[in-house]
């Protein structure tokens, strides 16, 4: 099963991940999906994106913006 995410919530989802770098705190999973209100899969979805950010992120010698988003537990 391919899982992809709209434009719209891609960039709400790096505008997300500026914020918690300006303001210096981590994600959780579950609040990224709620508050970009991800469809089904979202979890699914939500770990694609953040792969493909990693991969982008590598790719230009950046700091992986994902590591910002973790796992609640």
């Amino acid at each position: 099963m391919s899982v992809s995410i709209s434009r719209e919530h891609w960039q709400a989802l790096l505008l997300e991940i500026a914020g918690a770098q300006r303001q210096r705190h981590l994600l959780t999973y579950r609040a990224v999906i709620e508050r970009l209100q991800l469809p089904t899969p979202a979890m699914q979805t939500l770990a694609a994106a953040l792969e493909h950010l990693a991969g982008l992120d590598a790719d230009a010698e950046r700091p992986l913006r994902s590591a910002l988003v973790i796992s609640q537990g």
